[in-house]
């Protein structure tokens, strides 16, 4: 009923390892002029960017992983894999870096190492939502329902106005063919905003 959807990581809190980075304000204003370059689609210039800054702040953890993002938006995952290991080994507890990593694998169907990347970021960050889901979305996809829905039950826990974790374990539940359990995710989903899902709903008759 719904594509999958694979969460691009866009958080920009400042890590704790990255906090130990001390910056002056001329670095800070590179940083952020190549925070708004990618995020208006800039990418090449926000890589320009960030490679300037990391010439002089080579164990930024927090930016390394940013330019990796960067090259993640142009498709060259390869290359952003390459920017969240070297990310990693700045900061092995990078939660954000394991995340990207584990996007990037998705991407080059290296479904094990994704796993682990997933697993991993969680293992750093207990409440990362998106890493939860992802992992729901690929045990679903690879038609172990059951475990897909313990993810997006975790993913639903740490963030309860998830509507894509909803209307993916509703259909988990459908092919388990529970559809009490099926038609209550399908409504919380509604309930909350997914429109796609309420009009579902509605024409199979079940919006009361």
């Amino acid at each position: 009923m719904r594509k999958l959807i694979l969460l691009l990581c866009t958080a920009l809190a400042i890590t704790a390892a990255s906090a130990q980075v001390k910056r002056t304000a001329k670095e800070q204003k590179i940083i952020d002029q190549a925070i708004k370059a990618n995020t208006v689609g800039n990418f090449d210039e926000a890589i320009t960017l960030y490679k300037k800054y990391l010439k002089k702040k080579p164990a930024d953890s927090e930016i390394i992983c940013y330019m990796g993002n960067s090259y993640y938006n142009k498709k060259e995952y390869e290359t952003a894999l390459e920017c969240y290991k070297k990310a990693i080994e700045k900061k092995p507890d990078n939660a954000n870096a394991h995340y990207n990593m584990g996007k990037c694998y998705t991407q080059l169907n290296d479904i094990g190492n994704a796993i682990d990347a997933y697993e991993d970021a969680v293992k750093f960050n207990k409440s990362y939502s998106s890493a939860y889901y992802n992992l729901g979305n690929i045990f679903r996809r690879m038609y172990n329902y059951r475990r897909a829905i313990e993810y997006y039950e975790k993913a639903i826990y740490f963030s309860p106005k998830g509507a894509d974790s909803y209307v993916n374990m509703g259909a988990c539940y459908g092919e388990l063919h529970d559809e009490q359990k099926m038609l209550d995710c399908y409504r919380k989903a509604a309930e909350l905003g997914d429109k796609e899902t309420k009009q579902w709903l509605k024409d199979n008759g079940f919006d009361n």
